[in-house]
């Protein structure tokens, strides 16, 4: 017994120690590298935290989100910390070793309510913290974006399982308090876009879906669909989870509505109404699988190309060998006598979760690779619940203590890959952000990947407004990531500058507002055009608006706006776009959702049609090759007038 016990402790010991060891590592990684890191897509998180701070808000009206509007986020965590810390990259640091923090006691809580041993949950949380590859160590631990996926994935299913308890307990309270915080957390998920519902809410309805079909209890209800039959099976437990399940999906479709129809009305991002179904005659099937098939395996890790025995080339081993581990521990736990209900769930849910992800990125056009990085992370419960449910010992070393070396070992061998890199590979930017701070110009314009970036790197000195292209004299907006003050008449006062990547350099120095700037400064990555005023640049950043002509009820409102009174349109059909998927973007605040729309055609061919709604619009078509002469179309057809401004396309 004295014996068991010291074991115990030694293991919790060991497993604490590389918790503390690997959270040193990466809050190291994150003050000291990450900076050299840094591209705008990080760099947009923070700098609309740091503006919520200012405002004492959680929410901004002026800013162009993303693809969603994300309500539990790391703005949670990293805004407040402005208040404290003036350094961004200080921020950056202990903001995420708090969600680090936050998304371990989120496992270990739900280790807790399955009757985990803690030895068990300490060991394997570890791999939680493991980079298994460059993108990993980028997305998850630098940028910190699905810290909150995988916290709220942890605390969710706890919720989610305490709920058919909790409908035993005789404290009518405590029952009430449970359900309406399942309840309300799975609205404010369903508010926050349609990513959760697909890691989370869609999985649970799943697993709870399979355990009912599959529970032996069900067999007579299946041969016998009596209404006595049925209403035995409702005191069932499979089916009171299902039931839940269903519950929780119903409330974060509420939650989308909401979001749809409310939200979408006051801020700016992206809806995924216009999402269409794959088209396998652009990418066959097969081609499809393959291509998600080596995506998943270069995230976990895997490189290809390269020689057996290079440290890249034992990691590919490692990385297989883990694979198979998880498999065999997956099958084990799945064929274990007596386990319970909510252990097999977990198993199940992880499963389910990897299954809907994969289905929806092979039918939808919308796979990268980085997107099963929560859905991955799921599957570590199952790990900790395999080591403690395995009876066999040596099973349980080889197969649960193989998974938890193969991770450690794949992450210290990315430790030492990338993490310890800390030379600038984005084109020497401290020297033109030094350039640009020793003369005091901190207001200018950039292409996306040039421009957030300095802000976080000069602690919020220097504002970059987005344009999507500075290769001719109408300048597009970019309506991505950034506040839409940049682009109002007036904001800014005094000099200002276009930075330029040397692929842009040629293009820009072609048109005639290059002639209208001095170029100031240049080294091997970028270069610097100064005005002396902000007009030159802001008379073209009308975007595609320059070019749009009316018809009937419709003026246009010099630089970038226009309004479209019934029965009027403003169009341009002089467009020329690339082979691939294109977005035409704009703000239009109308009553008269639906009589106003977008057609976007070749002569009488509609590559793309769309209602319009108030607030931000964003309509894609693809081209399966280069076309020439293409219309925009905006008409509107009701009774009140509309305006229509920050007009872009990309």
């Amino acid at each position: 017994m004295l014996k068991n016990l010291k074991k115990e402790k030694v293991l919790i010991a060991v497993a604490g120690f590389i918790l503390i060891a690997f959270l040193i590592l990466l809050s190291w990684n994150n003050f000291f590298v990450c900076r050299s890191r840094l591209d705008s897509d990080m760099a947009s998180e923070l700098i609309l935290e740091q503006s919520l701070s200012e405002r004492n808000q959680m929410f901004h009206s002026g800013w162009y989100y993303s693809t969603e509007l994300r309500i539990l986020n790391t703005l949670l965590v990293r805004a407040p910390l402005f208040k404290i810390f003036s350094d961004w990259t200080t921020v950056r640091t202990v903001g995420n070793a708090l969600l680090f923090c936050f998304m371990l006691c989120s496992y270990l809580v739900l280790l807790k309510y399955l009757k985990v041993d803690l030895k068990f949950s300490l060991l394997t949380a570890a791999m939680l913290l493991c980079p298994f590859s460059r993108i990993w160590l980028n997305i998850m631990y630098e940028g910190a974006y699905y810290i909150p996926h995988v916290t709220i994935t942890f605390f969710y299913l706890t919720l989610f399982l305490m709920v058919e308890k909790a409908g035993h307990e005789a404290n009518r309270i405590k029952k009430g308090g449970i359900l309406a915080g399942y309840l309300l957390l799975s609205v404010i998920l369903g508010m926050s876009g349609i990513r959760y519902m697909l890691n989370i809410q869609l999985p649970i309805l799943m697993a709870s879906a399979l355990l009912v079909l599959f529970n032996r209890n069900y067999q007579e209800i299946r041969e016998k669909p009596t209404a006595e039959n049925f209403k035995k099976a409702l005191k069932w437990k499979p089916t009171l989870y299902f039931l839940i399940s269903l519950a929780g999906v119903a409330a974060t479709m509420l939650g989308y509505f909401i979001s749809e129809r409310l939200l979408h009305n006051v801020f700016r991002f992206h809806s995924y109404s216009n999402n269409k179904f794959k088209s396998f005659s652009d990418v066959p099937l097969l081609t499809q699988l393959s291509r998600i098939m080596e995506g998943l395996l270069e995230l976990l890790g895997y490189s290809q190309g390269v020689k057996l025995f290079s440290l890249q080339g034992i990691r590919n081993i490692v990385v297989l060998l883990l694979l198979l581990l998880f498999i065999l521990m997956f099958i084990k736990i799945l064929n274990t006598k007596n386990l319970s209900y909510e252990k097999k769930f977990t198993a199940v849910f992880f499963i389910s979760s990897f299954l809907i992800s994969s289905a929806t990125f092979v039918l939808l056009d919308s796979y990268t690779s980085r997107y099963y990085i929560p859905v991955l992370a799921a599957a570590v419960p199952a790990a900790a619940i395999y080591l403690q449910e395995e009876e066999k010992k040596l099973d349980r070393i080889f197969i649960g203590g193989g998974c938890i070396a193969a991770a450690l070992i794949i992450g210290l061998l990315v430790w030492k890959e990338y993490a310890f890199d800390c030379r600038d590979n984005r084109n020497n930017r401290e020297d033109v952000l030094a350039y640009l701070l020793d003369n005091d110009l901190t207001f200018g314009y950039a292409t996306f990947w040039n421009g957030n970036v300095l802000t976080e790197l000069s602690n919020g000195e220097v504002e970059v407004a987005g344009v999507s292209t500075i290769n001719k004299d109408s300048i597009g907006y970019h309506q991505w990531l950034t506040f839409a003050k940049y682009h109002e008449p007036g904001y800014h006062e005094g000099k200002v500058f276009i930075l330029l990547a040397q692929s842009e350099l040629e293009a820009f120095q072609s048109t005639e507002l290059s002639k209208e700037g001095e170029l100031a400064y240049q080294d091997s990555g970028y270069t610097v055009y100064v005005f002396q005023d902000n007009q030159p640049i802001y008379s073209r950043i009308a975007g595609i608006m320059n070019g749009m002509a009316t018809r009937g009820q419709a003026e246009k409102l010099e630089p970038q706006a226009a309004v479209i009174r019934q029965g009027g349109e403003i169009y341009r059909d002089d467009i020329k776009q690339n082979k691939g998927t294109h977005y035409l973007m704009f703000f239009c605040d109308t009553q008269n959702a639906d009589q106003a729309g977008v057609k976007i055609r070749k002569g009488d061919q509609v590559l793309a049609e769309s209602k319009i709604h108030k607030g931000f619009n964003r309509i894609s078509f693809k081209l399966k090759e280069p076309m020439e002469n293409i219309s925009y179309e905006i008409y509107n057809n009701g009774p009140e007038e509309m305006m229509v401004f920050d007009l872009n396309d990309q």
